[in-house]
């Protein structure tokens, strides 16, 4: 687990893709997630101010090379990796994505715009 839990990211972001949610799992750093652009879902592993993991758009028109051996990810073929620096305030991210296996050369930057819902204050 990452060394410190209470920082690890989540809630709503304003990103360079639509609105982001990030839902961290308690006790790790394990966070998941989903983007607006295509049906996007990713997940990761935060530590240290750093989130790092994988995205999948489940309704985009591209496609991965590798589709010519059936091969997907998380049930598309179109897939890559993400990095996030992540502020100490958990309040903005700058980060790069990548492609199908490329490098991660492209910009995905976000501003938290709610906070994670607190768990303990839903009544049912």
């Amino acid at each position: 687990p990452p060394s410190d839990l209470s920082r690890v990211p989540e809630g709503e972001y304003k990103t360079s893709f639509g609105r982001l949610g990030l839902t961290a799992a308690s006790g790790s750093g394990r966070v998941t997630g989903w983007y607006e652009l295509d049906g996007g879902r990713l997940e990761g592993t935060y530590d240290d101010g750093v989130l790092r993991g994988t995205w999948v758009e489940t309704s985009a028109t591209g496609t991965c090379r590798p589709r010519d051996l059936g091969y997907t990810m998380g049930g598309s073929t179109y897939y890559g990796t993400f990095t996030f620096d992540i502020n100490a305030e958990r309040s903005r991210f700058e980060g790069t994505y990548a492609v199908c296996g490329g490098p991660e050369d492209d910009s995905w930057n976000g501003r938290r715009v709610s906070d994670p819902i607190d768990r303990g204050a839903l009544y049912f």
